[in-house]
């Protein structure tokens, strides 16, 4: 019956970095922070959820004698959008069944330790109704109904259990997930009830009074993502203050895929930050590259937290194509002599940051002429 079908919603020779997981101080806390969910049921969770997630029962009244269906179903994770420092949500009961009328149902919880339990009552009503399509059988015989219902009572009560889990990507989100969200508490924490009383239409050529769903057994789960974090120092070469230098960088896997790229900026000691969400456990390429300084590669294994991606970087790449050649030599000549405030001064040729293109930039790029930068 239409009614019934739950559905949603080997690297070459490397610097291999120093890892350290970093977990949160309660899972919960991931999902209070979270922007967006995996809501749902099934993911990394053994086969009964993938099977058997709610029961579900149709009571279709004529007067004051009810047709029942009742059908177990599943339905899967789904993105669910979260405001950031709340563990309140919403769902929408489409999400539940396709054949029920959208209804987005505001889920306000109250947190105790690493548990949330969400209660939910809401009245439905607009102009025209919600229409609705599904199929009934009556003494044996599917029969369509096509109805037209308004004044919609939801009402529901949720339960989880917060814990941390080992780390995995979720596809849903695309994001690595550390923290789950269980439903605890039965039928008495775990229910949706949906009943109206204003219907227009027929099945078999008569009006039902109401119609009532009942959600039992609501086997619901949820996931949250989280970054992983890089963190590491870069040493550019002749450049004694690297505060505020800006370092770009990419992220590909072995093979040279590009995954993410960015930029990050580096403090007095030269020290860098950044957070990706790439997939945990993997192997990756991380390329930094400074303003005037060659890129260097960075093989890296990522797990909640990286850190020591280290690397240090040439100098004297004034055009930025990742090489100190004669075109390099052609930016400083064209400068060379003048000072910063000066016109025709060009900040690219001055490779030490001292505030000139002069003989000491010229010892860099002649020291340096010719090297390459590392590429995929």
């Amino acid at each position: 019956m239409g009614f019934m079908k739950l559905s949603s919603f080997a690297l070459p020779s490397v610097l291999l970095c120093s890892l350290a997981v970093v977990a949160s101080a309660a899972p919960v806390d991931d999902f209070r922070a979270a922007s967006v969910i995996a809501w749902g049921a099934g993911t990394g969770l053994n086969a009964s959820y993938a099977t058997l997630d709610a029961n579900v029962e149709v009571r279709v009244f004529f007067g004051i004698f009810p047709i029942t269906q009742t059908q177990t179903a599943n339905f899967v994770e789904a993105p669910i959008p979260k405001t950031p420092g709340s563990v309140n949500f919403s769902i929408n009961t489409a999400q539940i069944s396709p054949t029920l009328p959208s209804l987005v149902v505001v889920l306000n919880g109250t947190q105790t330790g690493n548990e949330v339990r969400w209660t939910q009552s809401q009245l439905f009503s607009q102009a025209g109704g919600f229409p609705v399509s599904f199929t009934i059988d009556i003494n044996g015989t599917p029969t369509q109904v096509n109805l037209v219902l308004n004044n919609i009572q939801v009402t529901s009560v949720l339960r989880s259990t917060f814990t941390s889990v080992t780390p995995f990507y979720n596809s849903v989100i695309a994001a690595n997930s550390q923290a789950r969200g269980t439903h605890i508490g039965g039928d008495t924490d775990n229910k949706m009830d949906i009943s109206t009383s204003s219907i227009t239409g027929t099945i078999g050529g008569v009006t039902p009074s109401r119609i009532e769903v009942r959600v039992r057994r609501l086997q619901h789960i949820s996931h949250v993502g989280f970054p992983i974090s890089v963190t590491g120092q870069v040493s550019l070469e002749d450049v004694t203050s690297p505060a505020g230098e800006s370092i770009s960088w990419t992220l590909r896997t072995p093979a040279g895929v590009l995954v993410e790229q960015g930029t990050t900026t580096l403090d007095a000691s030269g020290n860098y930050s950044l957070n990706t969400n790439a997939v945990v456990n993997q192997n990756y390429a991380l390329y930094l590259k400074g303003r005037t300084h060659l890129a260097k590669r960075v093989n890296l294994t990522l797990i909640p937290a990286v850190t020591g991606a280290n690397a240090t970087l040439l100098n004297g790449d004034a055009n930025n194509d990742n090489e100190v050649g004669p075109t390099d030599f052609s930016v400083l000549a064209a400068t060379f002599g003048l000072f910063a405030g000066d016109s025709g001064f060009d900040s690219r040729a001055d490779f030490n940051r001292d505030g000139e293109a002069g003989p000491a930039d010229f010892a860099i790029l002649a020291r340096n002429f010719g090297e390459f930068g590392d590429a995929p």
